[in-house]
């Protein structure tokens, strides 16, 4: 498809793959990301072909020693929340989800909660989507994990105020998604 066919908004359909050893998410994580990749404009998908939903233990040993060097400081990629794998000899670009680790960082009772579960895994996938976005689309001279940031907090809040739209007078009070999209910016890597 060339680049005049991908701006006339044809459709984008990104493949959402699930790759977990031995872990079973006890949420619908698939179809949580399906909503949140469903309510972004088109504009933004384009060029991405996959997310992956994983776990920590399916990552490969060499990648799982792989270090990532964000805002000064190193991560192992086992302990990351997502990764953003840009386009490469040829391959689309891709997101890497790490759902036991999203899932950690929030209490088990608060996953039963949709609108939670929505801003958790909203907060890292809209987070990878700004590394995309900021690569491919609107590049801006600033550091890169900001960027992700401020976009994240634009495609999160885009979307909270679509699908939970009868919830938005409660949403101005000190509310658990505030806490939990403020906990989740804390924990990101």
């Amino acid at each position: 498809m060339s680049d005049n066919d991908q701006n006339q908004g044809n459709g984008c359909k990104i493949d959402i793959v699930e790759s977990y050893r031995n872990y079973t998410p006890p949420i619908p994580v698939r179809a949580t990301v399906e909503r949140l990749v469903a309510r972004m404009p088109d504009k933004y998908k384009w060029g991405l072909k996959t997310i992956v939903l994983t776990d920590s233990a399916s990552i490969s040993k060499s990648a799982g020693r792989g270090k990532l060097i964000s805002r000064g400081t190193t991560y192992v990629q086992r302990e990351c929340l997502g990764m953003y794998i840009q386009k490469w000899k040829g391959e689309p670009a891709w997101i890497r989800l790490v759902v036991d680790n999203i899932l950690n960082e929030i209490p088990w009772y608060a996953t039963r909660i949709p609108l939670v579960r929505d801003a958790a895994l909203g907060s890292i996938l809209y987070h990878e989507f700004g590394h995309h976005i900021h690569k491919t689309k609107k590049p801006e001279f600033k550091e890169k994990e900001g960027v992700a940031d401020k976009w994240s907090d634009k495609l999160l809040v885009a979307y909270l105020r679509k699908q939970y739209w009868y919830l938005m007078p409660i949403a101005y009070l000190r509310t658990p998604v505030r806490w939990s999209i403020a906990r989740f910016r804390r924990t990101e890597q």
